[in-house]
């Protein structure tokens, strides 16, 4: 399994505890889902950049926090997901959590869309936050928040 955090972002700098995030995550989700990962890229992007993909690829001419791109191709699962850093620290700032906190909430965001789970409607949206907050505990429990 490759998990692998980039960053495009001039400000942000990868550390090697998202790595570790990402492997204890996939490792729980791969379990609760009976679900196997081949890889998932991380990327880090500024605003100017994201919203350029959200535009190409998803024909939507507004920022957001992450694009999740399933790139499966047999029943592994394997995908990009790209990070507005920007979107990320302003998001940080209006929960009042750490940066790194909102930065692990995306993490777990893209891979449960790559298990599956949607955000369209307001009944996905609250599975997918209460979804988000059990790997932010499981993340807290082993000492990472």
């Amino acid at each position: 399994m490759i998990e692998c955090v980039f960053s495009e972002h001039k400000d942000f700098v990868p550390k090697p505890v998202y790595q570790d995030v990402v492997e204890i995550v996939i490792s729980q989700l791969s379990e609760d889902q009976d679900a196997k990962f081949a890889e998932v890229l991380f990327v880090i992007m500024n605003d100017d950049q994201h919203t350029a993909l959200n535009i190409k690829y998803l024909d939507h001419d507004y920022s957001t926090d992450i694009l999740t791109f399933d790139m499966s191709d047999t029943d592994e699962i394997a995908g990009d997901v790209y990070i507005n850093w920007e979107v990320c620290r302003t998001n940080a700032k209006e929960y009042g959590v750490s940066d790194e906190q909102e930065l692990y909430r995306l993490f777990i965001h893209g891979l449960l869309h790559l298990v599956g789970f949607d955000d369209h409607t307001d009944d996905e949206k609250a599975e997918m936050r209460g979804q988000e907050d059990r790997y932010l505990q499981l993340l807290e429990d082993k000492g990472f928040m």
